[in-house]
């Protein structure tokens, strides 16, 4: 089989037409320079800033993951971006058949890595606030280690089933990349096309499900928190752990769902022929997955715990300028120490006070719960 020949008639025609390769022998890879110069610097970035605060993380489970992540997300840049550089410096012609395996496997297999490694932190962090006893119990490194190598032998597994048959894998417009034969009417390629867009669609799923369910505990327990600390730095150590993981998490699942949704409802729409194949929508849906590997290390680089702080001190510095600024007010200024201070005993300052000294038994619960939780952030 020539490699340099398209399997559809769409395509042949297109590229038949004098106009349309002159347009893509002219193209210069600009997109593709800027997200791989953005996913290097970026991945590189988060595992020396990952590598230069380990005494504060102590790797553990969560950041083991962003690790594992970010090694991922540079593979799959360092090994198919030179690729597309040598095939747009070739005008699109393919040596050979294997080049396009070779493209299609490494292609797979970081997208299912990335997705099976996403869904293992969301997993983390679900356990982590919910069953914090039991996260800390089951929770080792080994165990992590072992788990993360498995989510790379399964990814690895599902890449290589079409090189073996289960499917094909075919050059895509415009030429410069391969992937899995989603068009295809065999047998084979419509169940794998099928098998690679659920698997897809459920990791998607379950991501959004479990961050959803953290986030709402967080949000939850940030007030809870607030009104039975017991010291003043532990609450605002408590309140910035909890604000860190709520935007952390909310920026990781837009970006996750964002991205690869897009391909997923593209595999499914080609798959089931029919629809007229609309390439420009595929290649979009591409780009779109394709970010997520240059966004995924910049977002954690951006929204660092320590970054995070350094912003609400910036917010609160401008808000303290702004309120010297006004009319001091004594009477307001008690008003608002006794709301904050006495939420349960506004009515008793004198109980409030006492129970500050003796914690009841359900609030000591409580605590035990949020510390335990926080050990593990």
């Amino acid at each position: 089989m020539d490699v340099n020949v398209t399997i559809f008639p769409e395509l042949l025609s297109e590229r038949n037409d004098t106009n349309a390769t002159k347009s893509l022998k002219s193209l210069v890879p600009t997109e593709s320079t800027i997200q791989f110069t953005l996913g290097v610097v970026g991945n590189f970035s988060a595992m020396f800033v990952l590598l230069k605060h380990a005494k504060e993380h102590k790797w553990k489970t969560f950041y083991r993951l962003v690790a594992a992540l970010v090694l991922t997300d540079l593979f799959g840049i360092l090994t198919t971006s030179p690729v597309v550089f040598a095939l747009y410096e070739n005008k699109f012609r393919w040596p050979n058949l294997w080049l396009c395996d070779y493209m299609s496997f490494m292609m797979i297999f970081a997208s299912m890595a990335t997705m099976f490694i996403v869904a293992a932190m969301s997993l983390d962090r679900f356990i982590a606030v919910y069953c914090p006893f039991f996260y800390g119990k089951m929770m080792k490194k080994r165990r992590i280690h072992v788990m993360t190598a498995g989510m790379w032998i399964a990814a690895g597994m599902i890449a290589i089933l079409p090189v073996l048959g289960f499917g094909h894998n075919v050059k895509h417009w415009p030429y410069s990349w391969c992937f899995f034969d989603y068009f295809g009417r065999h047998v084979s390629d419509v169940l794998y096309s099928i098998f690679y867009a659920t698997i897809g669609l459920i990791v998607i799923v379950m991501t959004t499900t479990f961050n959803g369910l953290v986030i709402v505990r967080l949000a939850r327990g940030q007030y809870t928190v607030i009104r039975r600390g017991s010291m003043k730095g532990n609450r605002q150590n408590n309140r910035r752990n909890e604000i860190f993981i709520m935007v952390f998490l909310i920026a990781i699942l837009l970006t996750f769902a964002i991205c690869w949704t897009p391909i997923m409802i593209r595999i499914y729409i080609n798959t089931s022929g029919r629809h007229q194949h609309d390439f420009r929508a595929d290649i979009l849906a591409l780009r779109f997955a394709s970010w997520n590997q240059i966004l995924d290390p910049w977002i954690y680089i951006l929204l660092r715990k320590d970054m995070l702080v350094r912003f609400l001190r910036l917010i609160g510095r401008k808000d303290a300028e702004s309120s010297s600024s006004k009319p001091h007010d004594s009477t307001s200024e008690s008003c608002t120490y006794d709301k904050n201070k006495m939420v349960d005993f506004q009515d008793s300052p004198t109980l409030a006070r006492e129970n500050i000294k003796t914690r009841t038994p359900l609030n000591n619960s409580t605590d035990s719960n949020q510390h335990l939780l926080l050990k593990h952030l």
